[in-house]
């Protein structure tokens, strides 16, 4: 088999550059297409989420104008001519008509007809008056043709006695009172509303539409559900992103769609963008490596020009490479075997050698201080840019206030919400880069390391959280007595404030939090155990919890950026231990780190 030849080790040496960072791109390239996906996905819940609250806020009212006329005393006196004039008051106002039926469907009172003129016989199907009566409870009929206007419109029905006797009262509203709504929609975005019976209420845009083409899918998926997502393909071929949401008085469907197309093309842009960075990023090591291998190959040729003239020449005459590498290293050791070099020659060759060391050594020396001085530069850029990134959020959270004081009463409760979560939005970045100032501040401490009594740290800490413990009337117990320690009591104290606050944090609801620590000895290492009984971590989630930014729950129910835990983990590793934790879902969790002890310390760490 033929050895490699330093060409191809150059190869080698450029593709193992290049490899990690065309799998970053790819990464990069795919993270940014699925959260581009997800934020689409939110935008059309949201918007769906927004035409189910306005149908539902129209069908309350009308229920509270069926609960006002099923009350009038007229009407469960049978005084139908006054209930008649009441009916037509409210109608064209609050609701489209008011029909009153006997139980067998006929309608006797109409508010669209005038005093003295028949009523259609009937204005509301008798199916749905039958069904309101047989069930004894209010219910929103399906779509349907009115029987005076000719229009389409819905009816919500209501079981009433009227001079002792069962009828039923029913209001009605057009379908043409939800278009407006529907209508606030811009392209390409599809939206619609659906009644019971899959009829269509209103929709955008009128002429065609995707809703109706996916019923049976979403019905489907209904069934297991008031609302959901889905993918669905035209006939045309066009790809929908649709979510769907079923209102719960009416039993109806509001759904919203939006072309795959609008957002793959500026996914795939984004995500582009973030792909082509990452190559360019891997251009300067590239290059590197490429100039190593030539700088080697250049070496291994000067060293085998260096070996074929061993035993040809006089050992002072000798001129010695300066470099020496790879498969010419055969030639070497050939032509070596055969020399009759002096050792004055052999002296010669190890002088130079020597010096070669030296300068190699000296070449990493500086590499090795050019390295901590980038390092630190690094870290004090992340350092000032986030300090500096907290002054615009400043001015954003500011202005909205100015903003809002200004408008004054012209904000209406929608705007006011949006301004809200823009304001909250600020304040939420504002916490995470304060986090990631504290985090980036971890291990660089200036102090020298100090003899730390875990005990008083322990007592600091429980002092900061002494308001938190007193509400939730937290138990906890120190079971053995806390050694001393080399450390930073500064970190020491935020390692024992975290742990402990987030088992008071994700207590069980249920039951009072017990929090125990304990300590005991292993080897030249103390092991420190923070042992709770909240609400427990799933094991394939052990790890994940170190890492920056990573949340298991939404911030609705437990607050915090995800940060903690890897503020404590950089605590602990910066004093030269390690830390991880031990539990399961509902089971309490234990936190155990290892913390170097102090040289003739015992347990009580008294000395």
């Amino acid at each position: 088999m033929r050895t490699p030849g330093i060409r191809q080790y150059l190869a080698i040496l450029v593709l193992a550059a290049l490899l990690p960072v065309v799998g970053l791109a790819l990464a990069l390239f795919s993270l940014s297409m699925h959260g581009e996906y997800e934020v689409a996905w939110q935008r059309a819940e949201a918007r769906t989420t927004f035409i189910a609250a306005a149908v539902q806020t129209q069908t309350d009212a009308l229920a509270g104008t069926l609960d006002v006329l099923s009350a009038t005393p007229s009407l469960t006196d049978g005084d139908l001519p006054a209930f008649h004039a009441l009916a037509r008051t409210i109608t064209g106002e609050r609701v489209d008509a008011v029909s009153l039926i006997r139980p067998d469907g006929v309608t006797i009172l109409n508010s669209r007809v005038p005093p003295g003129q028949e009523a259609p016989t009937f204005s509301v199907p008798e199916s749905e008056v039958r069904r309101a009566l047989a069930e004894d409870r209010t219910i929103v009929t399906h779509i349907f043709l009115g029987a005076t206007s000719r229009r389409a419109i819905f009816a919500m029905i209501k079981p009433v006695t009227v001079s002792g006797q069962r009828h039923a009262l029913a209001v009605g509203l057009f379908a043409s009172r939800f278009e407006p709504l529907i209508d606030r929609t811009l392209p390409p975005w599809n939206a619609a509303l659906l009644d019971a019976s899959s009829t269509t209420v209103a929709r955008f845009p009128r002429e065609g539409g995707v809703m109706e083409a996916a019923q049976d899918q979403i019905d489907d998926a209904l069934r297991s559900g008031d609302r959901g997502r889905l993918t669905f393909v035209t006939p045309n071929g066009s790809e929908h992103m649709v979510v769907f949401e079923r209102i719960p008085s009416s039993s109806w469907i509001a759904a919203s769609s939006l072309p795959r197309d609008a957002v793959e093309g500026p996914a795939q842009r984004n995500a582009a963008i973030y792909a082509a960075g990452a190559l360019l990023l891997s251009i300067p090591s590239a290059l590197l490596a490429g100039w190593l291998g030539l700088r080697l190959a250049h070496s291994m040729q000067a060293l085998s020009r260096f070996a074929s003239t061993l035993g040809t020449v006089q050992p002072e005459q000798l001129q010695p490479p300066m470099r020496s590498a790879c498969r010419e290293l055969d030639v070497v050791t050939e032509r070596l075997g055969r020399a009759a070099c002096d050792v004055a020659a052999r002296d010669s060759q190890l002088r130079q050698q020597r010096d070669l060391a030296e300068q190699r050594a000296e070449q990493i020396r500086r590499q090795s201080e050019d390295l901590a001085r980038s390092n630190t530069d690094l870290e004090q850029f992340a350092y000032v840019a986030s300090h500096d990134l907290r002054e615009p959020l400043r001015m954003v959270s500011s202005f909205l206030t100015l903003l809002e004081r200004h408008l004054g009463e012209k904000l209406d409760g929608e705007a006011r919400e949006f301004m809200d979560y823009a304001r909250n939005g600020a304040l939420r970045m504002d916490a995470m880069i304060l986090d990631l100032l504290q985090y980036s501040r971890l291990g660089r401490q200036e102090s020298e390391i100090e003899r730390v009594d875990l005990g008083q740290m322990v007592s600091t800490a429980l002092g900061e959280l002494a308001a938190t413990i007193g509400e939730t009337q937290a138990i906890i117990q120190v079971e053995s007595a806390l050694p001393m320690v080399p450390g930073h009591p500064r970190e020491l104290t935020r390692l024992f404030q975290n742990l402990i606050g987030n088992a008071l944090k994700y207590r069980a609801p249920d039951r009072v939090p017990e929090v125990t620590i304990s300590v005991r000895r292993e080897g030249d290492h103390w092991e420190v155990s923070i042992a709770d009984n909240g609400i427990g971590i799933d094991p394939q989630f052990h790890q994940r919890v170190f890492n920056i930014f990573q949340r298991l729950h939404t911030r609705e129910r437990y607050d915090g950026n995800g940060i903690g835990l890897a503020i404590c983990k950089k605590v602990v590793e910066h004093h030269g231990g390690r830390i991880w934790v031990e539990s399961a879902l509902g089971a309490g969790s234990v936190f155990r780190f290892t913390l170097p002890a102090w040289h003739g310390d015992t347990l009580a760490g008294a000395n």
